[in-house]
């Protein structure tokens, strides 16, 4: 005997229309995140990553220390390593890091959440020993960056809000 009796009804857009909304803006900020962790956190690793994102640039000292680190000195007439004149690249293990570990994008219906696994160092206070806020120079996007962003989540949204309501099963006691 069966405990209940069950129908299938259409959903209307009132009955679903908070659940959808949400559901559609956490899906298009899950693909924002995605899309900037694969487009656009690659590229502040570039050479021309500071003209670019506008960070300061690091001073001469910074810049010898890190030439002399990697095994050579300003005097030396051997090539200087490519990575040399890239500011946030000084051993190589921040880049690694953040573009070799898998991150966690985490989106509701109101925010994105990238987390990404970086060195200690990266949470130094910017006063601390004249160092630079490297958080907020891996986080910063471009004018033409957060467009695209923009036009991604405007997609990815109106996409899924315009799915067709599933059929749900109600049960009549």
């Amino acid at each position: 005997m069966p405990d209940g009796m069950w129908f299938t009804v259409e959903r209307t857009a009132v009955d679903a229309q908070h659940r959808q909304i949400r559901g559609a803006a956490k899906l298009a900020g899950q693909a924002v995140g995605e899309r900037w962790v694969k487009e656009y956190l690659p590229l502040h690793f570039r050479p021309n990553a500071r003209e670019r994102y506008g960070y300061r640039s690091r001073s001469p000292a910074w810049r010898s220390q890190k030439v002399r680190s990697a095994g050579r000195t300003l005097k030396s007439k051997g090539p200087i390593s490519p990575e040399a004149g890239l500011d946030l690249v000084y051993t190589g293990r921040m880049r690694d890091m953040l573009l070799g570990l898998p991150p966690r994008v985490h989106a509701t219906g109101g925010r994105v959440t990238v987390k990404l696994r970086a060195p200690h160092y990266i949470d130094y206070p910017k006063r601390m020993y004249g160092s630079p806020d490297m958080r907020q120079e891996i986080t910063t996007t471009t004018e033409g960056e957060a467009r695209q962003l923009a036009r991604t989540f405007r997609a990815t949204y109106l996409r899924e809000v315009r799915k067709p309501l599933p059929k749900r099963k109600r049960r009549i006691v």
